[in-house]
């Protein structure tokens, strides 16, 4: 299944769903683009239906449409509104903000529906699990019409990254170890510093020891410089 505008005129609605469970629902009227490669049916590792490539545009007067989170009853019988600004849940702030769409669900005037999976691969913390940054990941923006347009996949705005692509990330590494890793870089840290002899700060040194086999007990020292932040 394959969707362009020509399909626009028999769909209902559009609901976008968040990987924080959060949903938003687009009325037909408000889609004004939807582009999207063939939708491979049950290709996931657990049957979901997946698409590689997309775009959606959903007009200015649904921007302020609001997520469910924000009518949503606690256990206590409040929502979303008792407890934060109506500006939190629009549409709009939430995606510029943090596009983490997953899963589209389409609803067709015929009583048919769709849902499928588009590329969604964050860059998460190997400590705690959470997101470092949405590389990887669909993109927001603003078009020139002020219209929201949403792109997931190979049309994506967001950073596209390599994972573990050490050789061209660490300068000077190619001189510790002489071919590439067949797994993650691992490491001893020895010492970390932001402040040293010689160097102007901010910058913030990481002294460790290589610990794969073929390089165990090699040292490597690194220097991340215009540190701004640091956790």
């Amino acid at each position: 299944m394959k969707f362009n505008k020509s399909a626009l005129s028999q769909i209902e609605f559009i609901s976008l769903e968040l990987e924080n469970c959060e949903s938003y629902e687009i009325d037909g009227k408000d889609i004004l683009d939807f582009q999207m490669s063939e939708i491979r049916m049950g290709a996931g590792d657990n049957g979901e239906n997946e698409a590689d490539d997309g775009r959606l545009t959903i007009s200015k007067r649904a921007l302020k449409n609001l997520s469910s989170f924000a009518t949503q009853e606690y256990s206590d019988g409040t929502t979303g509104l008792d407890h934060d600004p109506e500006e939190i849940f629009y549409l709009y702030n939430r995606l510029i903000n943090h596009c983490d769409i997953c899963q589209i669900y389409v609803r067709f005037k015929d009583g048919g529906d769709i849902l499928f999976f588009v590329p969604y691969d964050p860059l998460e913390s190997s400590f705690s699990g959470v997101e470092v940054d949405l590389s990887n990941c669909p993109s927001a923006e603003f078009d020139e019409n002020g219209d929201l347009l949403i792109l997931f996949g190979a049309s994506s705005h967001a950073y596209q990254r390599t994972d573990d692509n050490y050789f061209d990330l660490i300068v000077g590494l190619k001189d510790k170890i002489a071919r590439p890793l067949a797994k993650p870089l691992e490491v001893r840290v020895t010492s970390l510093s932001n402040r040293r002899d010689g160097f102007l700060c901010p910058r913030l040194f990481l002294d460790m020891r290589l610990a794969n086999n073929g390089c165990s007990g090699k040292k490597m020292c690194l220097v991340f410089e215009d540190v701004k932040d640091f956790s």
